[in-house]
């Protein structure tokens, strides 16, 4: 009589997870490296477009930049110093 090895229900299905698990990985660590080619083109590419800007513009930008912040940060701050004044007792 020639042995034969059969697998049960429960073995069949561990064998099955850990193939579907090692597939997912492959098509995960794929999916990293297409992600991480893409933001090195990304990073090329901006590289490339500072370096093309005349230097005032990439000043002028980066005022802008700066003012649009401090714009931001003010318009936050007065928010919380409107709200803190609403919710202190009256004298």
């Amino acid at each position: 009589m020639p042995s034969k090895k059969y697998y049960t229900d429960s073995e069949k299905e561990k064998i099955y997870t850990i193939v579907n698990i090692k597939e997912s990985i492959i098509a995960l660590e794929r999916d990293v490296t297409k992600i991480h080619q893409n933001l090195k083109t990304i990073a090329r590419e901006i590289y490339y477009l500072y370096n093309a800007m005349a230097p005032e513009d990439f000043e002028k930008m980066l005022r802008s930049d700066i003012d649009e912040m401090y714009n931001s940060i003010s318009h936050i701050h007065s928010g919380k110093e409107i709200q803190s004044n609403r919710l202190s007792p009256a004298d």
